[in-house]
């Protein structure tokens, strides 16, 4: 593919009989059981390598490699296969971004650091800026010591569901930041429904919270599952 300046795959694989409504086969549950109490690799995370996976690191993040070839049918192992490649859109997502922004590089003449328009007194020192603008950020760690951060839009929706790449997100987020003017409600149903809570920033600087050390929150630290942003 010359577009996208990388080698390319067609796999004729037909996954459309797995939706978010389809219950997973006795198989997976088992391949899935197997993977947590192994600590499975969870695709999407982790440093970008710069370089294709080797067959044993793919296969450490691939529910196939716990699926019983003995009893496994199949539609189990083409189940397995699908909840796979889902899980990886948000890892090649991740790529195509690093790659948007590598063709950028080269064809932009370099730009001098930006300067935050405003103090940030509250923001924990590890943590990167929320972009001015944005309405919010939410991070995977409280610190970021590690991990990533989520940019949230001025009137962003998002629903961190299965097949899209926000699923990597889902019951993540440790820390939220919230831009001066903007209101941040988040959610324990990927839908917008469930257990909310709203932080707003009303001062002149963001507003960070750490979920576990805030009494009326720590009930939905890593518990997240949709978000909702608006500013005035």
């Amino acid at each position: 593919n010359s577009e996208a300046l990388e080698c390319q795959v067609y796999l004729d694989v037909d996954c459309s009989k797995f939706t978010y409504d389809t219950a997973p086969s006795a198989v997976v549950k088992a391949a899935v059981a197997e993977a947590v109490a192994e600590e499975m690799p969870i695709i999407g995370e982790g440093v970008m390598l710069n370089r294709t996976e080797t067959p044993e690191e793919t296969l450490d993040k691939s529910l196939l490699k716990h699926v019983d070839v003995k009893t496994a049918s199949e539609d189990d192992l083409l189940e397995a296969y699908c909840r796979d490649i889902d899980a990886y859109s948000f890892d090649l997502n991740q790529q195509n971004l690093q790659m948007t922004q590598n063709r950028q590089v080269y064809s932009q003449p370099p730009k001098a650091t930006e300067v935050p328009q405003y103090a940030d007194p509250d923001k924990p020192a590890a943590c990167e800026q929320i972009p001015a603008d944005a309405c919010a950020g939410a991070y995977q760690t409280k610190g970021c010591s590690s991990g990533w951060k989520l940019d949230i839009p001025k009137g962003g929706e998002i629903g961190f569901k299965w097949k899209t790449h926000y699923f990597a997100y889902k019951n993540r987020i440790e820390l939220i930041g919230v831009r001066p003017g903007c209101s941040l409600t988040v959610f324990d149903k990927n839908n917008f429904t469930g257990d909310q809570m709203t932080i707003t920033s009303d001062g002149e600087f963001n507003k960070y919270v750490s979920l576990a050390d805030v009494p009326e929150y720590v009930h939905l630290n890593n518990q997240i599952e949709s978000v909702k942003c608006v500013c005035n």
